[in-house]
């Protein structure tokens, strides 16, 4: 599995538009994050809103291009492109999507 961090402005702001990796399923955690969009986004994408601790607050499959998705309290996003098979659900942790890895406290 691949995973890929989006914590600077630009990463944020990319997320998974414009990705041309057709067939790699990578991860994208967008961190701080609480509100995404999927304009230009070429395929749909599977959404988790996570908190600081890496819990699923909120979970969407097969989200389309040109939506618009909010969860005020969450820390980070995880995204993925949508491919049918398992997702998150609320409740769920993720713990490599836990705030501070770096800092070892997850």
């Amino acid at each position: 599995m691949n995973v890929r961090y989006a914590n600077t402005f630009f990463q944020r702001l990319k997320g998974m538009l414009f990705d041309g990796k057709k067939g790699v399923s990578e991860y994208v955690v967008i961190e701080p994050c609480n509100d995404i969009h999927t304009w230009w986004v070429r395929w749909p994408i599977d959404v988790a809103f996570v908190d600081c601790f890496g819990v699923v607050l909120m979970a969407r499959t097969n989200v389309h291009p040109f939506r618009r998705l909010k969860c005020k309290k969450a820390y980070a996003v995880v995204e993925r492109k949508s491919t049918g098979d398992g997702w998150f659900s609320l409740g769920d942790c993720i713990p490599w999507a836990a705030r501070d890895r770096k800092d070892g406290w997850m």
